[in-house]
């Protein structure tokens, strides 16, 4: 089924509001804050890693659109966030440009997105461990993902993050 033309505008204007969410609800913290670097769970990232890993992630959601509108039913892989991160530095990235990074990489997918013909919006991709999607379920995805980390920011910032939950 096709996302409704409506709806798929409403879900991208989702998306944009991203970058400006996480940037308000991180507004009070200065660049050497110590709050960037708490864990308050250990299997969770911190503030730093959060708002890096929100940058990084910005070319596999890329990745997953492009390839999903240009090859015939791909597979999608889901690397493991834990990994990437360790491999990409998010522990010792700066939180200001991380953030900058954020808001230009998901300007230019949310621009290249909007950009796509009606037909593509129809095509399937399979992600590992989730299943065939269209790009909608991919946006779904994408701002499930977002809203997770901004509760965790959100719960961190207060003091109080629930348990349990893992990286994501």
């Amino acid at each position: 089924m096709t996302l409704p033309t409506p709806a798929r505008a409403y879900l991208l204007a989702a998306l944009d509001n991203t970058p400006a969410t996480l940037a308000a609800l991180l507004s009070a913290l200065g660049p050497s804050d110590p709050a960037w670097d708490a864990r308050p769970h250990p299997d969770r990232f911190t503030l730093r890693e959060v708002v890096a890993h929100l940058a990084d992630w910005e070319l596999i959601w890329e990745d997953r659109f492009a390839r999903t509108a240009a090859e015939d039913n791909p597979t999608l892989t889901r690397p493991d966030a834990g990994e990437r991160g360790a491999a990409q530095g998010y522990a010792s990235a700066d939180p200001v440009e991380s953030l900058a990074r954020f808001r230009e990489r998901r300007a230019a997918l949310t621009a290249s997105l909007r950009a796509l013909p009606d037909a593509a919006w129809e095509r399937t991709a399979h992600l590992e461990r989730i299943g065939d999607l269209t790009p909608g379920g991919l946006v779904a995805l994408a701002l499930g993902h977002d809203a997770y980390h901004l509760r965790q920011t959100a719960e961190y910032l207060a003091d109080g993050p629930a348990s349990g939950q893992g990286r994501a």
